[in-house]
């Protein structure tokens, strides 16, 4: 689990109007319009799942047709570049403190709490949540997938920096939207992946993962047609 300052546990720090490039301000995508304005009850029927979490069958069947909670190493490379042209939030590496790199391989490398029909709820890798999975996110996690949240604490506040391009902490609540979402700001339901709980706690269903995420899609901006055209996946292993 990530460490993460107690600066930004007490206030919103709004966007400028200028940071037209930030991820958190692009057009939302049909799955996560779906999940922000879905019922508790929908998003378990759609994602095939429920309170007591998937089972093994589940896993692999959601596994295999959204693939893993990873970047390849070219989608890697083509987020890269769709930073470089302005593209996504190109404050993200001074922000971060960071390289691009070594912040995936965190992302993908860290432990989360999921509830599993067959064990109850566990840590693992983050590398291992599938689409459908019931998560668990604590003050100081890093967030693994997007998740659409279903149970939140009143004092819920995400850092979603990595997605603005700046400081941005935002409130968040498990109510579904009653309006559709323009853009992923507008999604106070769902936290993202990469983004971090700077307080409180929540609960909710894993929506997104790998490039279905709203930081992955980035990767498909900058990628050349045979790497949009499909590549062999693998886990981070970048030096």
């Amino acid at each position: 689990m990530l460490s993460f300052s107690a600066f930004f546990a007490f206030a919103h720090i709004a966007r400028p109007a200028s940071a037209a490039a930030a991820l958190i301000d692009q057009p939302v995508s049909d799955r996560i319009a779906f999940a922000a304005a879905a019922s508790v009850g929908d998003l378990f029927y759609r994602f095939h799942t429920s309170e007591r979490g998937l089972n093994r069958e589940a896993v692999l069947l959601s596994r295999e047709d959204h693939g893993r909670n990873v970047l390849s190493a070219a989608e890697q490379g083509a987020l890269r570049r769709a930073l470089s042209l302005g593209r996504g939030p190109l404050a993200m590496q001074r922000l971060l403190g960071t390289n691009l790199s070594s912040y995936l391989q965190r992302l993908v490398g860290t432990t989360c709490h999921v509830v599993r029909s067959a064990s109850g709820e566990k840590p693992i890798r983050a590398a291992e949540l599938v689409a459908g999975d019931i998560v668990r996110l604590t003050a100081g996690d890093i967030v693994p997938a997007d998740v659409r949240l279903i149970e939140a604490t009143d004092d819920l506040l995400l850092d979603q920096s990595v997605l603005a391009g700046e400081r941005d902490v935002q409130k968040k609540e498990a109510e579904r939207l009653e309006d559709a979402a323009a853009t992923p700001a507008d999604c106070v339901n769902i936290a993202f992946a990469g983004t971090r709980v700077a307080s409180g706690e929540a609960r909710g269903v894993v929506v997104a993962v790998g490039t279905e995420t709203l930081l992955g899609s980035a990767s498909q901006q900058g990628a050349a047609p045979a790497a949009r055209a499909g590549q062999p996946r693998m886990a981070l292993q970048i030096s």
